[in-house]
């Protein structure tokens, strides 16, 4: 994550085009995990039915 911004930076102040051809590459890596980690929560949400959304949500009132 540290990397997308300091590609676009270098990419956009150094007028290299291969950084930010690496920049994109990296952006859009981030993007498609991102979709995957949405899609993997709607998966257990609606095909498995395990409530694993809500123990994540749900806060214990014990403290922990």
């Amino acid at each position: 994550m540290i990397a997308i911004p300091f590609t676009g930076l270098v990419a956009y102040f150094g007028d290299l085009i291969p950084m930010s051809v690496v920049h994109n590459v990296l952006a859009l890596g981030l993007l498609g995990l991102i979709g995957v980690h949405a899609s993997g929560a709607l998966y257990h949400q609606f095909i498995r039915h395990d409530g694993l959304l809500m123990r994540m949500v749900k806060s214990e009132s014990s403290g922990q």
